[in-house]
């Protein structure tokens, strides 16, 4: 009889698995009714708090709780509305979904794992784990901690070390104090409640800390830290941002003829080839077009662009092509106020008269919108460019009187409209002016040289620019005539991208012509040796490039500043720097933080020596200022040479330089 029932059931296992076998697929084989059904399936959100009740008798845990608050949504089946908690062997509940419930747990020390599991036909279920339940009547440590790294010589390894910071307090029992044990050995004893500190190797390796109270051995509480590794270089992410269908093809100037390259080439600036639109051009030699560069035929924008290359130099036109690229002001102004406001254009003061006692330092920035009274007798004027009061507006006449290319540019020009300036400008380039030109009234009668800014203005309203604008300025700087390019902005790239090789063109063209590029570092705390800043980080590869980190007023490196032991030259004051306000009066004059605002008066220190002695190579000035920094201030961690001080010794310094 025994094994009749056995064959039965043998039989009928059998029978359903080859039937379950039949079902359709998203179908179980189900029993009760002998038929395939669909399957089902739902998921459970949980939400939990716990809290300690020492129900009264705060000397007493043995009948500690911990009430605990939770609530529960369930997706995916609509009909069932109740789950349940099952803790242990122990089942909470039901309880209505979307509701809050409360269950009481023992403080018994433990950390338990809550189920919650749905009732109804379809099953489905989620967990906590909450705790430990520490009894809130018996004696706790309660820490509060953060960890810091510390590299106190930034071009130096193996000094860096992790600032413990500690704030701990304790309940339940009356000491006053705890000691700390470092991976089971004593390191220090301390007071509950106050603010402690100890110090870490940066080792690499994880560690052990436990806090035990003084009187109470039993009462403590272990930390583990993480791996104690070398402080972290953290590299913001690219702020250049590559336009992928716009390419810069600079032309061997050669090829011009009447201002005009012939062949090929003229096919691509007239519209000719498809998908090839001209947006910008600039005048400068070697002359440079922006052009906006469609996929056809298969090829990719970058191959399109790579086969219009291969095809100009075959007619010996000599063309590089470049990427554009788009960038933000607000990567180096560390106030960020790029508020607009209208030139004050009125009424220009006469032109001043070029000669060997100026010296001109290209702002190229932001475009610079100060008073008449107090910028006027400091523009650089183009004295090629036709100018008469008597032409309205502002004594111009519309005509390229130079043939270089910009009609008007008779202070500067705006490199973002493509027009003269006086379409309004940003506080910025106004205050990167300010800063040199208080820095040359103040010690004008050293410098014995009249200083002419001249107006590049590459930024829009709203702080953007792009490689080609900012290139095309270079250029043109060099081209009329300055004697310092300042940058006092930049731009992080990442490795793999080469749009900053247009600005490295620029400065090559630099060297040649023997012009220095005084650059801002940047306001980040970044190494910039590792996370690469341009055009700072030129300063690495040229000579003619200096790289300008921030101190603060007590000759320390401003909190803010980059710095890089390479990439960062010499550093000079950048903290509360007095700057013209919103009206560019002298009434308005602000502090304000920035290596933007370190930038112009090193470039007012390189300008004064390159035109004093137009003899002198451009490497050799660079050199004396780095070796004056290192004289004045030589120990400015971080930064490569050392710092500038903001007073008449340096000017005297370089007066000595330029004497005979």
């Amino acid at each position: 009889m025994r094994n009749s029932y056995f064959l039965f059931y043998a039989l009928l296992s059998y029978l359903v698995i080859t039937i379950s076998g039949c079902c359709p697929e998203g179908e179980n084989f189900k029993f009760s009714c002998f038929c395939c059904v669909t399957e089902e399936s739902c998921t459970i959100t949980s939400s939990v708090s716990v809290e300690c009740n020492n129900n009264g008798t705060p000397d007493d845990s043995g009948d500690d709780q911990y009430v605990i608050s939770l609530s529960a949504d369930i997706n995916g089946d609509n009909s069932s509305t109740q789950y349940e908690v099952v803790v242990d062997d122990t089942t909470f509940g039901p309880f209505n979904y979307g509701t809050t419930a409360t269950i009481i747990l023992e403080a018994d020390g433990s950390s338990p794992t809550l189920l919650f599991r749905n009732i109804g036909s379809v099953e489905c279920s989620t967990e906590e784990v909450v705790g430990p339940l520490i009894p809130c009547s018996a004696c706790r440590i309660i820490p509060d901690i953060s960890y810091e790294c510390i590299d106190p010589d930034l071009c130096s390894s193996g000094d860096e070390y992790y600032l413990v910071k500690m704030e701990v307090s304790n309940a339940n029992n009356e000491s006053t104090g705890y000691e700390v044990l470092l991976d089971d050995e004593v390191v220090d004893t301390f007071l509950y409640n106050g603010l402690d500190t100890i110090s870490l190797p940066a080792d690499g390796y994880i560690h052990q800390l436990l806090l035990r109270d003084l009187i109470d051995q039993s009462c403590d509480t272990l930390l583990e830290t993480a791996p104690l590794v070398s402080c972290p270089e953290d590299c913001p992410a690219g702020t250049i941002e590559v336009i992928e269908d716009e390419f810069i093809l600079v032309v061997n100037d050669s090829c011009f003829n009447n201002g005009k390259c012939s062949g090929i080439l003229n096919n691509y600036i007239d519209g000719m080839i498809a998908g090839f639109s001209l947006l910008d051009s600039c005048s400068v030699i070697p002359k440079m077009y922006l052009f906006r560069v469609e996929a056809m035929n298969g090829l990719t924008p970058v191959e399109r662009v790579a086969h219009a290359e291969g095809e100009m130099d075959q007619e010996e036109h000599f063309v590089t092509a470049y990427r554009n690229a788009s960038f933000n002001l607000n990567t180096i102004e560390l106030d960020q106020n790029l508020v607009f406001h209208d030139m004050e254009l009125s009424s220009p003061s006469q032109p001043t008269s070029i000669s060997e006692d100026n010296m001109v330092i290209a702002v190229i920035d932001g475009g610079i919108a100060l008073d008449e009274d107090y910028f006027g007798n400091y523009k650089w004027t183009n004295q090629d460019e036709a100018y008469s009061p008597s032409m309205l507006p502002y004594g111009i006449d519309h005509i390229d009187n130079d043939n270089n290319g910009f009609v008007d540019d008779f202070y500067g020009y705006d490199f973002i409209l493509n027009l003269p300036l006086g379409s309004g400008a940003l506080e910025h380039g106004s205050k990167v002016a300010s800063v040199i030109i208080n820095a040359y009234k103040e010690y004008e009668s050293i410098l014995e040289k009249q200083l002419q800014l001249m107006d590049c203005k590459i930024f829009d309203k709203e702080g953007q620019s792009n490689t080609f604008t900012a290139a095309c300025a270079m250029h043109y700087a060099m081209q009329e005539g300055a004697d310092v390019l300042n940058l006092s902005w930049g731009f992080y790239a990442e490795p793999d991208d080469t749009s900053y090789l247009l600005i490295e063109a620029a400065i090559d063209s630099a060297i040649v012509r023997g012009i220095p590029v005084i650059t801002a570092a940047g306001n980040d705390t970044i190494n910039i040796d590792n996370c690469n800043f341009y055009p700072a980080y030129f300063a690495v590869k040229y000579p003619n490039v200096l790289s300008v980190g921030a101190l603060a007023n007590d000759g320390s490196l401003a909190d803010f500043s980059n710095y890089g032991c390479q990439g960062v030259s010499v550093a000079a004051l950048g903290k509360e720097v007095e700057v013209l306000g919103s009206d560019g009066g002298n009434s308005q004059s602000q502090p304000r933080d920035g290596t933007s605002y370190s930038a112009p008066f090193v470039s007012l220190l390189v300008g004064y020596l390159k035109a004093a002695k137009p003899s002198k190579s451009v490497e050799s000035i660079i050199d004396f200022i780095k070796e004056l920094a290192g004289m004045q201030l030589p120990n400015i961690n971080g930064i490569r040479y050392g710092g500038l001080l903001n007073d008449s010794s340096t000017f005297y310094e370089l007066e000595s330089f330029a004497s005979p």
